[in-house]
């Protein structure tokens, strides 16, 4: 009978010894489940972070097109950024002042003359419809001009205001080139420059700041006009402009079209 007891007193041990192992094995199962599930969860949540740098890194190229109006340009100059500093920008022009700034001389109006100067570019018709044109009043590019048949003609705006921002100087100094706002239409042509660079001012507001600062010899703040910005490679605008268009050395009286039956209204 003892014996019986005790054998059904072992038979409730080795299982209740079971059950604790069982449910030793089944806590450390859950365990290891639980870090395998965590660390699934870390490395999925790290490539999806991965991810998302990889696809908002800044592209320059892109930006351009995102905050600039339509250009048949965007897709065929490919666009740097780097930071420049405006050494020259001081308000004394210091011993070695830019070209730009340097008093007229036939090597001033040189570099003037190189920055100023339209090249035309060839236009799709499907081109000029996305910038809102109309082709039956967008003239055409001469086939001689080497830029095949159906080709409109356009130039870069940047270069035009420069042009402007030309017109400015060369009415500062009169003296030298002699006013040309004497004739009202020398003085329309001055208040149409001015109000283009103000407008294209405006359209893109530089948010730098520049700082006061003092300076030996000056009894009041000054400011610093000396900055850093990011800045595209004009020099490279420049030599792209003159590779792939056509110097417009008034050559738009060689562009052509004809005009429709419809009236083109003055804008």
């Amino acid at each position: 009978m003892e014996s019986k007891k005790s054998d059904e007193e072992r038979c409730s041990w080795e299982s209740d010894l079971m059950r604790s192992q069982h449910a030793q094995r089944s806590r450390q199962h859950c365990h290891l489940l639980a870090r395998e599930i965590l660390l699934l969860f870390s490395v999925f949540t790290n490539f999806i972070l991965l991810s998302a740098l990889i696809v908002k890194r800044p592209d320059v190229q892109r930006c351009v097109e995102m905050t600039s109006a339509y250009s048949p340009l965007h897709g065929r100059y490919p666009v740097t950024l780097s930071p420049r500093l405006s050494v020259n920008s001081s308000l004394e022009p210091g011993l070695t002042p830019s070209i730009y700034r340097q008093a007229p001389s036939p090597e001033v109006d040189a570099a003037w003359g190189r920055v100023t100067s339209t090249h035309l570019f060839p236009l799709r018709k499907d081109e000029v419809m996305k910038m809102g044109k109309d082709p039956d009043y967008v003239a055409l590019m001469p086939e001689e001009f080497g830029f095949g048949e159906d080709m409109h003609a356009g130039f870069m705006d940047v270069f035009h205001k420069i042009h402007c921002l030309d017109v400015l100087r060369r009415e500062a100094h009169s003296d030298y080139y002699g006013a040309s706002s004497k004739s009202p239409l020398g003085q329309a042509h001055v208040d149409h420059c001015i109000y283009i660079l103000l407008e294209g001012l405006m359209c893109r507001p530089n948010m730098q700041i520049i700082p006061y600062i003092w300076l030996e010899g000056h009894p009041t703040p000054t400011p610093d006009f000396v900055n850093t910005d990011m800045c595209w490679d004009f020099e490279n605008v420049i030599e792209w402009k003159e590779t792939h268009g056509h110097l417009n050395d008034r050559s738009y009286y060689d562009l052509y079209g004809e005009l429709r039956p419809k009236t083109k209204q003055t804008p």
